[in-house]
């Protein structure tokens, strides 16, 4: 198994809350993960959001992610606005804090919450699906709290 690929981003607005939906490709598969942001909230947050339900089927064992914060930033140095993304993993009794990023433009500022989303978990993501090895026969991969994940 690989990393899965982003195929499509879609974000609607219905009543008093965004709606988004995410489609990630892997294994010949799609995996659509759907979910809501109200509107105190953003749109960002929804596509986090969607991505991460799309990453929970993806997985073939329990994971459990927890976006903790995706903020939209743009700092003076660049001419584009830095997405980033902070998600918390729970696989087994461990938990991990992942951080992504992405750069973007305005005109894809909705692709590029899905890619910095996939960005914070794709270390993870790809060290659970590796299909050569076991999840948990790899050399030791630690947890947030330094221990080694089993």
């Amino acid at each position: 198994m690989r990393r899965p690929i982003l195929k499509s981003v879609n974000i609607s607005q219905q009543d008093n809350q965004f709606a988004a939906e995410v489609v990630l490709e892997g294994e010949e598969q799609q995996f659509i993960g759907r979910a809501g942001a109200s509107l105190n909230e953003d749109n960002l947050t929804a596509i986090a959001l969607a991505t991460l339900a799309a990453l929970e089927q993806y997985i073939p064992i329990k994971v459990d992610f927890n976006l903790k914060k995706i903020a939209k930033m743009q700092p003076e140095a660049l001419n584009n606005y830095l997405l980033i993304v902070m998600v918390e993993a729970t696989c087994q009794t461990e938990q991990f804090s992942l951080t992504g990023t992405c750069l973007s433009e305005e005109a894809t500022i909705i692709n590029s919450a899905a890619k910095a989303t996939l960005d914070a978990t794709n270390r993870i993501v790809e060290y659970i699906t590796d299909a050569e090895t076991t999840p948990f026969s790899k050399p030791a991969l630690r947890s947030t709290r330094g221990e080694i994940l089993h």
